[in-house]
């Protein structure tokens, strides 16, 4: 991810006290944390995916459906 992104996206939430002070300007982070976890654990179950099957085709298939759950 490019270095600043997070921190330009934070500025929203960061001008006005009352979402600094009770803490609603860091919900973006709790969201990228739940998202940066699901897409480990999509990546993991499309690499045990294709360790399991012996087609190359579903291996692809896997792949092709990681990618879009991702997106």
């Amino acid at each position: 991810m490019w270095l600043p992104l997070p921190h330009l996206l934070m500025i929203p939430f960061l001008i006005s006290d009352w979402m600094w002070h009770t803490g609603v300007g860091g919900l973006n982070s709790i969201n990228a944390g739940v998202c940066a976890e699901r897409g480990r654990r999509i990546s993991a179950d499309a690499e045990l995916l294709g360790r399991s099957v012996t087609s190359e085709a579903y291996a692809r298939l896997g792949a092709w459906t990681a990618a879009l759950a991702l997106r």
